[in-house]
This record gives structure tokens, C-alpha cells and sequence, in this order.
């Protein structure tokens, strides 16, 4: 699966980059509000440590100018055990004039689902992204900032994850994107997967977790196009499984 953990690298694409501020603060446990540029991010109920906040350029308008975007990336932990690792990154506002937005939202890679959603403007961009499950080994390097403080602070990473993201851009310069990655017993979305036309979804890909980066898709969307950009996260769930140490390792320094 290591196309699929590249290609989960290409879709968190500000996820480290840059210099960290106030890495590993941690979130109160509940009812968790964080803010990324104009958006303000309600959290699920969770134990939330900050890993990373950095300045990237997130869209390219022309040759001489670019838009920067505030990025935060957060781990929801328990026992030392990452769960779930979130990226959020927005923009302070847009670009001053039309952007001509180029993504058809096709998958990066065999094993990743995207998809529009039904009615989207096709001066927008709008996407869902869901991957199959895939061993993080080479995605949680130390090579980002959250990486190296995720192994700084001891925390296990599960033997597989999948991803679940967002990414909306508006005509007017307006970008937002979301990434989850988180362990492989994630629970996805109790409703089931629509919206998004007859997008066909991998064999390997959970249609829960294409039915949450629907859900995710649909808040982001909220949030871009809202005067406030206020986001209220989909709660984040697991499915019961066996106890914690058969489905995680400690990662390696």
C-alpha cells in the first residue's frame, strides 16, 4: 500500500510543511474549538493534542501571486494511542478576483475514491477523497513537524489507517481543506453514502468512510461559503475491536 500512502501525502498537501508554532499545546477533551485563518473549527468530543501550525502557499493564482493558508494539524489520542490524525487548512479570505479552478477531482492513486457532489458549480472546486487501508509507516516520518512531534510525545501509531478528506474552493479564491487519517476500525458515517451521483466506489474502499468525506465535504462547503466560517466537525467514532495492543505499534525513533 505504499501508492496509497504517497498518495495520502499528495491529498493532505500542507500537512508539516513549514515552521511549527505551539506544537504538542494540548485541546481541552470536549467540546474543543480551534481557529485556522477565517475558519473556526468546532472539534468532536476527544482528547486533542496540536502538533503543527504552519503558513504554506495553498493556491497558486498566476505566476507572480499565491494565496497563503494557515495550517493545524491535530492528533485525538487516548493512552498514548493515535487514533486519529487532522489536518485542517484554510485561507484568510480570497484571491481578489475569479479563480479558474483546474482539479477534476479524479484519484490520485488505485485504492483512493473521489468524488463531486451532485449540482456542485464547475467554477467551484468541491471534492471528497476516501482511500482503502494502508500501513502509515512512511507517511508518519520525521521529515513533518507533527511527526516529529507525535514520536517526541511517544505516541502509537495504529498498523493501518485510512483517509477521509474534504477540499472546497470557491470562484472567488475562498480554500478550505480537511484531512482525516485515522486507525482502520474508524466507524465512518452511520448514514449511507449519496450526494455524490454514480462516483464508483474501490472494492477496498469502506462506503462508510466515503459517506464521512461526504459529510466532511458538505461542512467544509458550510464553512467556505458562510459569513462566520464557523465548522462544526462530524463526531469521530470506532468500532469496537480487540484490546488496543493487538492493533497498534509504538513507533519507531
Amino acid at each position: 500500500m505504499r501508492g496509497i500512502t504517497a498518495a495520502c501525502r499528495a491529498l493532505c498537501l500542507a500537512a508539516g510543511l513549514g515552521a511549527s508554532a505551539g506544537a504538542g499545546a494540548a485541546v481541552a477533551a470536549a467540546e474543543s474549538v480551534v481557529d485556522v485563518a477565517r475558519a473556526t473549527v468546532r472539534l468532536p468530543a476527544g482528547e486533542w493534542l496540536s502538533l503543527a501550525r504552519s503558513t504554506v502557499d495553498a493556491v497558486r493564482v498566476n505566476d507572480q501571486r499565491s494565496i497563503p493558508a494557515e495550517v493545524l494539524t491535530l492528533a485525538l489520542v487516548h493512552d498514548q494511542q493515535l487514533d486519529a490524525l487532522v489536518t485542517i487548512t484554510a485561507t484568510a479570505g480570497g484571491a481578489g478576483g475569479l479563480v479558474n479552478w483546474t482539479s477534476s477531482c479524479e484519484p490520485p492513486e488505485p485504492g483512493i475514491w473521489s468524488a463531486r457532489p451532485v449540482g456542485a458549480n464547475p467554477s467551484d472546486m468541491e471534492c471528497a477523497y476516501a482511500s482503502a487501508a494502508f500501513a502509515p509507516d512512511d507517511f508518519l516520518s520525521e521529515s513533518t513537524d507533527w511527526g516529529r512531534e507525535a514520536r517526541s510525545r511517544g505516541l502509537r501509531a495504529p498498523d493501518e489507517m485510512v483517509l477521509a478528506s474534504a477540499v472546497v474552493g470557491s470562484r472567488m479564491g475562498s480554500w478550505m481543506s480537511v484531512e482525516v487519517l485515522a486507525s482502520a476500525d474508524f466507524a465512518g458515517a452511520q448514514e449511507p453514502l449519496s450526494g455524490v451521483g454514480d462516483a464508483a466506489l474501490p472494492s477496498d474502499v469502506d462506503d462508510r468512510h466515503a459517506a464521512y468525506a461526504v459529510q466532511l465535504l458538505n461542512r467544509v462547503r458550510d464553512c467556505v461559503y458562510s459569513i462566520r466560517g464557523q465548522m462544526d466537525f462530524p463526531p469521530i467514532h470506532f468500532i469496537p475491536a480487540a484490546p488496543a495492543e493487538a492493533r497498534i505499534a509504538r513507533l519507531d525513533l
